[in-house]
């Protein structure tokens, strides 16, 4: 592939199944399958047992740190349009690229949840019923696709485990299918970079690809619960209470980033009725016009 890069450099991408039912935000443990469901659709992330830094693991890829790898993965095979990635030549440049903090911690970990990202099994599937006139169902179709993430990789690496020049990743074809050429998501990553290094929150990135995705297609507003968006955002904590904080924290850091999102706590105090947020529609995260022409230069990119 040839083109000049540049053109677009500034919108990175995101997998669309991805932004409607994140990864876990906090560690799960083995063999745990992760289901989430969003309408017709649900998303179920499986793992495969890998060798990290921990010896044998059967967890799922989790918090911020996996989901820069995966905004990564996608962005890069995008913009290339190939499912072979060679990774930057040293750790420190590849922390740089994913937006997170250089420490030796920091190091361990790219390497380990990079090695999760690429061995999770995906599954991506569809109902659509049919309706009698009553409302009644009359027949259903079930749609299905399964897949790796990564179909192989070559991670070199030093004493220290990180990751040394020559690393090359192969993302499946299905994969590249599914998450790089269909459903995609662009992103402006001037902002989604600001986030990565304004805040710790996994969740205030889950929310920042949620509203820029959600709030400029709204016709109308919109009331949703915290129970709602618990089950969505935070399923991993314990109370609704302690989510409505975790979240309006990750709120404002989001807000930062984006100031243009139209979303209001509802129903603060009171003890019976309706609790919990106002989205309306909103100026786009990401000007209409730059996700065009981006898509735009793309898509010439890929036929030179």
């Amino acid at each position: 592939m040839s083109g000049d890069l540049s053109k677009f450099i500034q919108i990175s991408y995101h997998p669309l199944a991805f932004v409607s039912s994140a990864l876990p935000i906090a560690p799960v443990d083995a063999g745990t399958i992760w289901a989430k469901r969003s309408g017709n659709f649900s998303l179920t992330l499986s793992p495969i047992a890998v060798i990290t830094s921990k010896g044998l693991d059967n967890t799922l890829p989790h918090g911020k740190t996996a989901r820069a790898i995966l905004h990564y993965l996608v962005t890069e095979a995008r913009r290339r349009n190939s499912r072979f990635i060679t990774l930057p030549s040293s750790q420190s440049e590849l922390l740089r690229e994913l937006g997170l903090a250089k420490n030796a911690k920091q190091y361990r970990e790219v390497t380990d949840q990079l090695i999760k990202v690429l061995s999770m099994a995906v599954g991506l599937n569809l109902e659509n019923a049919e309706h009698l006139a009553d409302g009644q169902p009359a027949s259903q179709q079930l749609l299905g696709q399964m897949f790796t993430v990564g179909n192989g990789y070559q991670l070199n690496l030093d004493a220290s485990k990180n990751i040394k020049p020559g690393s090359v990743i192969e993302l499946s074809e299905a994969f590249m299918e599914n998450m790089v050429n269909d459903s995609i998501f662009p992103v402006d990553n001037e902002r989604w970079l600001e986030l990565m290094a304004a805040t710790k929150s996994p969740m205030a990135l889950d929310i920042y690809l949620w509203l820029a995705y959600r709030l400029p297609n709204l016709r109308e507003d919109v009331y949703i619960s915290w129970e709602t968006l618990q089950d969505q955002f935070g399923s991993q904590t314990k109370s609704t209470r302690e989510f409505r904080r975790r979240f309006m924290d990750a709120l404002t850091a989001v807000k930062e980033c984006y100031p243009q999102a139209n979303i209001e706590e509802t129903g603060k105090g009171l003890k019976k009725g309706f609790r919990g947020v106002k989205i309306s529609r909103s100026v786009p995260a990401l000007k209409r016009d730059a996700a065009k022409k981006a898509l735009q230069a793309q898509d010439a990119a890929d036929v030179e």
